[in-house]
């Protein structure tokens, strides 16, 4: 591959994501990147994005390798087609970028992980731990401003797996989950747009232990975002400090000080919008930390510049510099941690990482809780039609 020319990327995938997110990154990076194709089995769509785009369409992932030979192929198709689509271009050996979710399942996963060849390039764009701010937040983990990092909590702040995702990083990679105990809850939420009619609003509550001591815990409510609900938070606890969304405070050692401060976002305008130059937080005498934004030349957005860090990185590691920031290990442990949370929620006991499938699935037929919850509509049922006869 010649370091000095574009790299070429196929585009497996024509839908929103990869108009809204990849397109516009390969058309900000284009002394980096070239799309050299992409794959859709409408034939309308192939002429609308071959149109926005400028590059051939093709029906299959087969015909896009071998009529265009990109140098890097993005996965970006529906969650239900994802590993399968994956599991067909592995052994084609073209570096390649996994959309989420690696898999939907733990057996799904280590399976799609097997068969990674051993020389293969692979790389999972798990976006939301490399937003700006989790740069930011893991760059002050990283320069030891909080210490030695022992709790982390996400409070609906961050989507299902991807806060899962996001909390683990802040431990590092090092760092081997244990346990997981989790429980399920439903509860009334009521909508400004519809005050008469709550709906049931579903979640979980899950904690995840390490053997370190380390603990993660996540709080995750779906429809979490209505304007009643204020309580989306996110926090990182360490021996020396905390972080609650964009504050951070910290201790000096030195003068016995806490230091406080809050990340404040610089940007600068332009005619097709704000730039985002940096992030930074000033903590008196613990210093002014800073996270540079290395595509502050071109407008993205948080989610697009994380995609775009992912695609970087793969390129580089194409080249044989550096290694893709996000493996199909790291992603297992999410799906793994994920299922755990299921398992445990299902039949009320804590669940072992890794997890042990056929253990869970006995577990789970004969606890307590699962047979309550398969019984309660029969009964439900049975206690009705004796009310209606007057039994």
């Amino acid at each position: 591959m010649d370091d000095r020319a574009p790299q070429r990327v196929g585009l497996v995938g024509s839908g929103h994501r990869v108009r809204t997110v990849y397109v516009p990154i390969l058309d900000a990076l284009a002394d980096r990147f070239e799309l050299a194709g992409f794959t859709s089995r409408s034939r309308e769509r192939r002429t609308d994005v071959g149109a926005r785009t400028g590059a051939p369409g093709y029906e299959s992932a087969a015909d896009l390798l071998a009529a265009a030979e990109p140098d890097i192929v993005v996965v970006a198709v529906s969650g239900e087609a994802n590993e399968a689509v994956t599991r067909e271009l592995l052994g084609t050996g073209v570096p390649l970028l996994v959309e989420t979710p690696w898999a939907w399942s733990t057996t799904g996963a280590r399976s799609l992980l097997d068969a990674v060849p051993d020389d293969a390039l692979v790389a999972v764009a798990e976006q939301f731990p490399f937003l700006p701010v989790e740069q930011l937040r893991r760059r002050l983990i990283d320069e030891g401003v909080l210490g030695l990092v022992h709790a982390a909590h996400n409070e609906s702040a961050v989507w299902d797996y991807h806060g899962i995702a996001q909390l683990r990083r802040y431990l590092g990679e090092l760092v081997e989950p244990a346990e997981v105990r989790a429980t399920r809850f439903s509860m009334p939420l009521v909508s400004p747009e519809d005050p008469a009619t709550p709906r049931s609003c579903d979640g979980y509550v899950a904690t995840i232990t390490h053997a370190g001591g380390e603990i993660l815990s996540q709080r995750f409510v779906n429809f979490y975002d209505p304007p009643l609900r204020l309580n989306r938070h996110l926090t990182i606890d360490g021996e020396l400090g905390s972080v609650a969304d964009d504050e951070v405070r910290a201790l000096d050692r030195t003068s016995g000080r806490v230091e406080a401060g809050t990340v404040e976002r610089v940007t600068e305008p332009g005619p097709d919008g704000d730039r985002l130059l940096r992030l930074e937080v000033d903590l008196g005498r613990l210093g002014h930390h800073v996270w540079e934004n290395p595509f502050a030349d071109h407008v993205l957005s948080d989610e697009q510049i994380a995609v775009a860090s992912h695609l970087v990185a793969l390129g580089d590691a194409a080249r044989g510099q550096g290694r893709p920031l996000y493996s199909p290990q790291q992603a297992l442990g999410d799906v793994e941690i994920m299922h755990a949370i299921g398992l445990s929620a299902t039949h009320g006991r804590p669940v072992s990482l890794p997890v042990n499938v056929r253990l869970e699935q006995l577990r789970t037929v004969s606890s307590p809780t699962y047979v309550r919850s398969k019984l309660a509509p029969a009964l439900d049922r049975l206690g009705a039609r004796v009310h209606s006869t007057g039994g």
